[in-house]
């Protein structure tokens, strides 16, 4: 993986001022949600001629998503490139899932790439458990597990930006576990506990007691 010596901080700094300028919030969001159809908003995004159903759609969106995070990793040091790294495999993951009846049925996973560790990880905590929802659940659980230690890497001042929005996505994921699992399915909360991820904002405790809530 290439590295910088030292971060481009102007490139970096019009790079995200050029994100700034899409990100689609307050009136922009309303209108982009009022678009008739999914051939609207696919030009209203900028999206390329060919996208035309709401797959190809989600699926160029992730795409842009992941090159657009690819590209910071040779301009940020080395712990925050390790852990762009890891945010575009992240964004691997919703191809991934859709591989999981395969997955579980195979008898190792195959290789992809820097996921190869969370997949095995998922299978041994999914364990023999049918339902999709576990597997699913593991893998996440994996994933978010090294994005955490990742985020413990980084300076101390970068940290303090960058792990409010992190570690808010990890406790989502721990509240639909909780919704999803406990109250969805009806998993018993000492199923569900081996899946929170420790050091986000939500400690075990508290999650424990989220699943035992009545």
């Amino acid at each position: 993986m290439p590295r910088a010596a030292a971060p481009d901080l102007d490139f970096l700094t019009a790079r995200l001022h050029g994100r700034r300028a899409r990100i689609a919030d307050g009136p922009r969001l309303d209108a982009l949600a009022r678009r008739p159809g999914v051939l609207e908003l696919a030009r209203a995004v900028a999206a390329p001629a060919e996208v035309v159903g709401a797959e190809e759609l989600q699926r160029w969106l992730r795409q842009d998503l992941e090159r657009e995070v690819a590209a910071l990793v040779p301009l940020v040091p080395r712990a925050g490139a390790a852990l762009c790294d890891w945010l575009v495999a992240g964004a691997r993951l919703a191809r991934v899932k859709a591989e999981f009846r395969r997955l579980l049925a195979a008898p190792a996973p195959p290789r992809h790439g820097p996921l190869r560790p969370v997949l095995l990880g998922a299978r041994a905590l999914a364990g023999e458990r049918p339902r999709p929802f576990f597997f699913e659940a593991a893998l996440d659980h994996g994933y978010l597990v090294e994005l955490v230690a990742r985020l413990r890497r980084l300076p101390a001042e970068d940290r303090l930006v960058v792990a409010p929005l992190l570690l808010q996505d990890a406790d989502l994921f721990h509240l639909r576990l909780a919704a999803r699992g406990r109250f969805g399915y009806g998993v018993a909360p000492a199923v569900l506990l081996p899946f929170h991820v420790s050091g986000t904002l939500l400690p075990r405790g508290r999650f424990a007691a989220m699943l035992h809530a009545p």
